[in-house]
């Protein structure tokens, strides 16, 4: 670990230190296990009998309300922190348990941590020879641990005075990710930002974000044997527990569970339910009345549904208010063709591949329409943008799509009652109803949180920065992910929820001024609920039984019930797919087509469950081709893994589209950096997208370049703004920030400056 020369503390007034991989060095457990020995260790406390045996299930739900609080925060965006309080608050009232036992249970966690962590003699000897000299010591830590429970970990390993003060993001409500916390520190430290020093590991946290600020920045990288045994121990916890999940089960397996459809559906799909009901609780608590989460129709009918029995039987409670909205990808599509969006273009050119204009048209409108031969030409952005301008039927179908669209708006009013963020609840996969809603209707805030989230379109995917996949992110199936077996048959959760009523395709404004849908017949709520003979019985008789009232029992109901249905959508049998099996599945669009869910197996690539399909056909015999196509499918996933990080460390590829700005990579591990002014980085010599470490040290086997000595700083031009015209000179209205972000670090990725910076908000822009 190199550190900067003590002379450099005559130019300084103040020195903050990360305290993770900083001050404190961490031991080789990885943060898996470390969590799973508190669950162990609270299961054991005589504080909390209620844990007694549940230590997995604990470390569990523990991991899951940490992930999701922290996702809420990230989707928000307000800049709000994730504290440990917050999370044990969250996982003692699923639990059941006092409040006092949240208590309990952080200094169970607390005292786990610090048996994981050492002392940097090295950088603490250094820090008081600084402070010899005159420099202020503070240490700053992006955690959910407190500064009163940092100073304690510190003391713990003889380092309690080693600095003035402790400032943790927990505390202080920002991060050091977005450089709010460096902003708060300089303004209760009243120091200038060119007489601060920050040392710590993170190229992102503790060099790009401070740097950007003015700060001196000093990077310290903990000796690779430390880190290389930390990531061994963090592979081989996973590797374990990916085999642990993937052996067969020694219960019986779905094809032989005593009662037909709806006891599979009891005990398989209904702990799965469970478990989403769970996490849509945990991310949904951190919400307020000021936002309102509906539920889309059809299948989101029944989600509120289970959820609400879910609430009822656990005895949960929810501030944020809950209602049904009618839409669907065909009524979302309306609102976004008609203000020219690119991507309703996209979906509806994916729906209607080799259709014509007139089908297009004729399936958008509830309306007859009058339309010409013109129309007849295949359907494209470049065909049907002229028609809608030059044409009669063109002028007729956009006087329907008007009338439509402002019914939608009103009904959306109507859901809404004056809140202005508005999070969808929907089954998956996608979110095209969130992305084409974000287009057509900009004023409200748009986000939406799904069972699960995957881009199998391969289309843009900007709007997941606001989708979150609450038991699975992931684009396509994978052998090691015991829960992306459930994309091998992803119509089997849409045929779980959506209750036997029409897509919304028309709306109309009754006499009593309100405004409805076609879906809302008469007895359409009664419809809802589930009927004889649907596999939504035995999953409402889960939630509604004994077990779903407990967290604990949810959670191992849902582990082992996520072993046995991938094993039984993999590696099927007839008898599992008669169980399994649901109804012809319509394209809906606007279209009354239906697609069957099996098909022979010389027409195996139109199957919607191709190994369903195997099985039916070849009964007992279909095994080895069974495992034939997972051999594939384990070689294909290792392949996209493997080209990921090859692409990544070459700087080829699409940038990444989440919330996170684009942000350079660190240094060399090894090589001496020298402090970073503004937003330059004098010891880089160019720059390369955020990629994953090990690609990163593959990328940087040549020798670094000269350390330049003095530093020189160089202040980062403003960028006062970002805009974009189309053909016609005119900014086009589907332009919204994500895109104006991929497109501006595009451009400085091909003119690749010196210096740049690319970012949402200039106010937090990213340098090169």
């Amino acid at each position: 670990m190199k550190l900067p020369p003590l002379e450099l503390c005559a130019q300084l007034d103040l020195v903050s230190v990360g305290v993770f991989d900083g001050l404190l060095l961490r031991r080789p457990v990885s943060r898996r296990r470390r969590l799973l020995r508190a669950a162990r260790a609270c299961a054991r406390h005589g504080e909390l009998p209620e844990l007694a045996g549940r230590a997995r299930e604990l470390a569990s739900l523990r991991q899951a309300a940490a992930d999701l609080l922290r996702r809420a925060a990230e989707v928000e965006g307000a800049g709000r922190v994730v504290s440990q309080r917050d999370i044990l608050a969250a996982v003692v009232e699923i639990l059941g348990l006092p409040p006092e036992g949240s208590d309990a249970i952080a200094e169970v966690e607390l005292e786990g941590q610090a048996r994981c962590l050492r002392a940097n003699r090295r950088l603490l000897d250094w820090l008081a020879h600084a402070r010899r000299r005159g420099v202020r010591v503070v240490a700053l830590s992006d955690t959910a641990y407190s500064a009163a429970q940092i100073r304690r970990l510190l003391e713990r390993h003889g380092a309690g005075d080693a600095v003035d003060a402790i400032h943790t993001s927990a505390d202080r409500g920002c991060s050091k990710r977005d450089g709010g916390l460096f902003g708060r520190v300089l303004e209760l430290e009243g120091v200038e930002p060119g007489r601060l020093l920050h040392l710590g590991p993170d190229a992102t946290a503790d060099r790009a974000s401070p740097a950007a600020q003015g700060i001196h920045t000093w990077r310290i990288v903990p000796a690779a044997p430390a880190r290389l045994l930390l990531r061994g121990d963090a592979a081989l916890w996973a590797g374990f527990r990916a085999m642990r999940r993937r052996m067969p089960l020694p219960g019986r397996p779905i094809g032989r569970i005593a009662g037909g459809r709806e006891a599979v559906a009891e005990q398989v799909l209904g702990p799965v339910v469970g478990m989403f009901c769970q996490r849509l609780w945990l991310y949904l608590r951190t919400l307020d009345e000021r936002a309102v989460v509906v539920f889309c129709a059809r299948g989101g009918l029944r989600q509120r549904v289970a959820f609400e029995a879910y609430l009822q039987r656990a005895r949960l409670t929810l501030r944020t208010p809950r209602r049904d909205l009618m839409v669907s990808r065909l009524v979302a599509a309306r609102a976004a063709l008609l203000r020219g969006a690119a991507c309703a273009f996209e979906e509806i050119g994916r729906e209607f591949a080799g259709a014509s204009c007139a089908e297009v048209a004729r399936s958008l409108v509830p309306v007859r329409l009058a339309l010409g031969p013109e129309w007849d030409r295949p359907f494209s952005e470049a065909n049907f943008r002229p028609l809608l301008a030059r044409t009669r039927g063109g002028m007729a179908f956009l006087a329907a799509l008007e009338v439509q669209t402002r019914l939608f708006e009103r009904h959306v009013e109507q859901v809404a009652r004056g809140a202005e963020r508005i999070v969808l609840c929907d089954t998956g996969l996608y979110a095209s109803t969130q992305r084409l809603l974000m287009a057509g209707l900009p004023r409200w805030r748009w986000e939406c949180v799904l069972i699960a989230r995957s881009n199998y379109k391969h289309f843009d995917d900007a709007h997941f920065g606001r989708t979150s996949g609450l038991l699975l992110q992931r684009d396509g199936y994978s052998p090691l992910d015991v829960r992306s077996s459930v994309l091998r048959h992803w119509h089997l959760v849409e045929a779980l929820f959506e209750p036997p009523l029409h897509s919304v395709h028309a709306f109309r404004r009754r006499d009593d001024g309100r405004v409805v849908s076609n879906l809302e017949v008469a007895g359409w709520q009664a419809r809802v609920e589930p009927g004889n003979g649907e596999l939504f019985v035995g999953v409402m008789r889960y939630l509604r039984g004994p077990r779903a009232s407990r967290a604990a029992d949810v959670a191992a109901d849902a582990e082992r019930a996520w072993r046995q249905l991938a094993w039984s959508l993999v590696l099927p049998t007839r008898e599992v797919c008669r169980r399994l099996a649901v109804a012809r599945r319509s394209v809906d669009f606007g279209r009354d087509r239906r697609l069957p869910v099996f098909a022979d197996v010389a027409a195996l690539r139109s199957a919607l469950w191709r190994e369903g399909a195997v099985a039916r056909a070849l009964g007992a015999w279909s095994l080895p081709l069974l495992l034939a196509m997972e051999a594939a499918h384990s070689v294909r996933a290792l392949g996209v893994l493997v080209r990921r990080r090859w692409q990544g460390a070459l700087g080829f590829g699409a940038p990444a589209t989440t919330a996170t700005p684009f942000v350079e990579a660190g240094t060399r591990h090894g090589a001496g950096p020298a402090i970073a002014c503004a937003a330059e980085d004098t010891s880089q010599a160019g720059s390369a997208p955020a990629v994953p470490r090990r690609a990163r040290r593959l990328s940087h086997n040549r020798p670094p370049p000269p350390v330049p000595s003095p530093p020189v700083t160089h202040p980062m031009p403003t960028l006062p703004c970002f805009k974009a015209y189309d053909i016609r000179g005119r900014v086009p209205d589907e332009l919204d920030a994500d895109l104006a972000y991929r497109l501006g670090l595009a451009y400085a990725r091909r003119v690749a400056p010196r210096r740049g910076a690319v970012g949402r908000d200039v106010r937090h822009s990213s340098p090169l």
